[in-house]
């Protein structure tokens, strides 16, 4: 499946929010006097904890055998690399062995340039009396009958050792073309392994989460319905004690419980209408400091909870910094040592070059020279 590209940066930043509103709802929840009141289903964040634990590890196991592949496919591209320089260093060996083993006396050309020619080439007569036919005349110095016939035979061996080189060239091209591909494809089963583990490990998570959100959602119902319940215990409570209030004798001034129950025809006298304007002002008072007191608890444990809100935000951008200033760096020793790859890349490519030409059996300029200097 293909995903949009996002940079570093962002992706760094858009961890650190996520693990922003982690931090902020758990201490939500920690600060919910409510929570703390319900309590907690230990054997369910018992199981959560395992489950976590061994997702983890699988994790963990994922990723030690996707580095091993890795580290496997790397060596073996390095010992490809490796045996490849190495073929190529001992053809070139032998091909500078094979240039150095020819020896030039025994080329078809040589006469040309020997320089004890004369010695060897006898003249048609030794002494004054003796016939000379006319085919035999005396040679003149520097002179070559047979030239034309050399200088074509020289360059069909010519064109012969340049078809012979392009074709080495082509040979070597596509040898190389090949290792080429088998790299990529090297290269593409790796990333097609990974690929495969990292949607393995997608598909995992995902169900881990799907599996976790279930029981989140179980575990939310269930104190959802636990809390209605004990709400309506306590209302319907309430209510049973507002009518019992109601009814009671004291509110309905039942006359029946004024009466002795060992004396019928006495009674005790009830004649309690109320307190007094002043105790009732005294009550008064004391409910309106209490509320007043407990507004300012309210704005206090707000301004407190405000304060611990702005120092975790506070640290939160720090460590936000903090982590955007690391990557950067480790983002610039990345480039850095790129471009430092790329240097000894490219410098190793111009000494292979200049190897290459060194080893390249190139007729130059020099190996014209000596050829047409005769004259008559």
């Amino acid at each position: 499946m293909f995903k949009q590209k996002i940079s570093e940066e962002e992706m760094i930043l858009q961890r650190a929010q996520a693990r922003a509103e982690r931090d902020k709802k758990r201490l939500q929840k920690l600060k919910n006097q409510r929570q703390w009141n319900t309590g907690f289903y230990t054997q369910d964040i018992d199981s959560q904890i395992k489950d976590l634990e061994i997702r983890k590890q699988q994790q963990k196991e994922n990723s030690l055998t996707q580095d091993e592949i890795m580290v496997n496919a790397a060596k073996a591209s390095l010992q490809n690399e490796k045996e490849l320089l190495l073929q190529k260093r001992k053809e070139n060996r032998e091909y500078a062995k094979e240039l150095l083993s020819v020896n030039a006396c025994e080329r078809d050309t040589y006469d040309l340039i020997d320089p004890k020619i004369l010695s060897k080439t006898n003249p048609p007569r030794v002494r004054d009396n003796e016939f000379i036919h006319v085919s035999s005349l005396q040679k003149f110095d520097g002179e070559d009958l047979s030239y034309n016939q050399k200088h074509q035979n020289q360059q069909q061996i010519l064109r012969e050792n340049l078809e012979n080189q392009i074709k080495h060239k082509q040979l070597e091209k596509e040898e190389e073309n090949k290792n080429i591909q088998a790299y990529v494809e090297q290269r593409n089963y790796a990333n097609k392994v990974w690929g495969d583990k990292e949607n393995q490990k997608a598909e995992i998570a995902k169900k881990s989460e799907q599996k976790t959100a279930e029981i989140n959602k179980k575990l939310s119902a269930e104190k959802h319905q636990l809390t209605k319940k004990q709400e309506e215990e306590n209302d319907l409570n309430n209510k049973n004690q507002k009518e019992y209030l109601k009814n009671s004798d004291f509110l309905t001034e039942n006359f029946d419980s004024t009466i002795r129950s060992n004396c019928p025809h006495r009674f005790i006298n009830y004649n309690f209408k109320g307190f007094s304007t002043e105790v009732s002002k005294e009550f008064y008072n004391n409910r309106i400091e209490q509320i007043n007191a407990k507004k300012e608890n309210h704005i206090k444990e707000a301004h407190a909870e405000k304060n611990w809100a702005d120092t975790m935000e506070k640290q939160r951008k720090e460590k936000l910094r903090l982590e955007v200033a690391e990557q950067k760096s480790r983002n610039q020793k990345r480039k850095e040592y790129a471009a430092e790859l790329l240097k000894q890349t490219e410098k190793q490519k111009k000494m292979q070059k200049q190897t290459e030409k060194l080893y390249s059996n190139e007729i130059t300029d020099g190996f014209w020279s000596q050829f047409g200097t005769s004259h008559r």
